[in-house]
């Protein structure tokens, strides 16, 4: 119970009102009581009544109730408020879930990826529409069934120690490849990872997620055997084969190449393949680096014997794999030795052939070669003998019996038949000659050959 409240109400009033606080007093406000809004213990605010001095002490019950009453109305609306809020923070919660489930769910059923969750008993309890199709199932086919029964028998094992290493430690997560049978019993390759997610409230499994890698297996292969069939082609190929950088260093060497040279096998990896050649071919070689190919040149084996190699290089320093020249060489010493005494044996019968007192040859009846010494016996150099007719060589009166001699040689091959007979000079003078004449076949083993003495 308040006396003399005037003051005390002027400053209960919002400040708007103050200023009618004055004409108020006409009211006869003099007295007010003032009561705590409590309820349990807990202090929601105060009631303050103003009144003329009709208040008395005995309203303080009646107004206490009052204020009990309001102060119970005051917290059921503020837990009603309360309720509302939480309520609408739980739909908007659970909006969220269902939104981030409806999200991550589309992300599984959608996923090119198969997911498959295997429980505690070993059999599968979850299968992803992705990993169904995968594998030939349709999506009301029940997989209730142990994953292991799957597998190819070959990969069981390793499948085994994986699951074994998860189980044992499960921050371990595992990727392996393997064989998984189709719906239609063929089997498909798949690289899974493995996670333990068995102590995971919300998942209680092992989820495996995996794709198929069949076609990329058999990419390999095909890439495996290609490899594995060109490595065959070059390594038991009889030409050597050398990989060199641009800077003329050996980076690989076929197995051909230690027999060919005489080294121990694979001893030129990392050595410069210029050492290899003749110091006088060094510069000619060197250029042929930059080049398709290169000519003959020599190589030295181990016993320091230069031998004649055949050389094919080819340019691939711009190749992202090669990065270098590949050197193609054949062994060609014994050729060139061939080479070297057929032209020696040549060199021996050209001279034999130009010293001799009178040689020519003829294809058919047309002179292919004249010796020196025969043609200007006549008074001719070679190149005017040659691709003329043999009778015009003759004298008239005599050209029937060369004709003659010259048909019996070319029917009797291998034996000489001589003949005496004129022969016309440039001059136009007379030079009676006693020739012997042989027929012979040429290196395709044709007749229709001669050649006279």
């Amino acid at each position: 119970m308040i006396n003399k409240a005037e003051e005390l109400f002027t400053e209960a009033i919002p400040k708007y009102m103050r200023p009618l606080a004055g004409p108020m007093k006409i009211l006869g406000i003099s007295q007010g009581i003032i009561a705590p809004l409590r309820v349990d213990e807990e202090d929601l605010g105060l009631l303050v009544v103003f009144g003329s001095e009709a208040i008395s002490s005995e309203d303080e019950p009646a107004i206490d109730s009052f204020a009990g009453q309001v102060a119970i109305s005051l917290r059921n609306a503020r837990l009603a408020k309360q309720v509302e809020i939480e309520l609408v923070e739980r739909r908007l919660a659970e909006e969220a879930v269902r939104r981030t489930e409806n999200h991550f769910r589309a992300l599984i059923e959608k996923a090119p990826d198969g997911i498959t969750l295997v429980g505690v008993d070993g059999k599968i309890k979850y299968t992803s529409p992705s990993a169904r199709k995968m594998f030939g199932y349709d999506l009301d086919d029940d997989i209730n069934e142990s994953p292991l029964e799957h597998i190819h028998p070959d990969d069981l094992s390793s499948v085994l120690k994986a699951m074994n290493d998860l189980i044992q430690d499960p921050a371990c997560i595992p990727t392996l490849e393997y064989r998984y049978k189709h719906k239609n019993s063929t089997y498909y390759w798949v690289e899974s990872t493995l996670s333990n997610q068995l102590a995971e409230p919300s998942v209680q499994a092992v989820v495996i997620n995996f794709r198929n890698i069949t076609e990329r297996k058999l990419i390999e292969k095909t890439l495996f055997e290609s490899e594995r069939y060109y490595r065959a082609l070059i390594e038991n190929a009889s030409d050597g084969i050398l990989a060199v950088d641009t800077e003329a260093r050996i980076i690989y060497e076929s197995p051909s190449v230690a027999h060919l040279l005489g080294y121990e096998p694979y001893t030129l990896i990392g050595t410069n393949a210029l050492d290899l050649i003749h110091p006088t071919l060094i510069a000619k070689h060197h250029s042929g680096l930059e080049h398709t190919t290169c000519p003959p040149g020599n190589a030295s084996p181990s016993k320091w014997k230069w031998r004649y190699f055949e050389i094919l290089s080819h340019y691939l320093t711009n190749d992202p794999v090669i990065k270098g020249v590949i050197i193609n060489g054949r062994d060609i010493t014994e050729r060139k030795q061939m080479e070297g005494a057929l032209k020696a044996s040549e060199n021996r019968y050209r001279i034999l052939y130009e010293d001799n007192p009178s040689r020519l040859y003829t294809k058919q009846t047309n002179v292919v070669s004249v010796n020196k010494f025969g043609a200007e016996q006549l008074g001719y150099t070679a190149n005017e003998l040659i691709g003329c007719s043999l009778f015009d060589i003759f004298h008239t009166e005599d050209r029937a019996l060369v004709r003659e001699r010259f048909t019996a040689c070319l029917q009797n091959m291998e034996q000489s038949i001589q003949t005496e007979a004129r022969k016309i000079c440039k001059d136009g003078t007379i030079l009676w000659v006693r020739e012997s004449a042989r027929g012979v076949h040429d290196s395709h083993g044709q007749g229709g050959h001669s050649y006279h003495l």
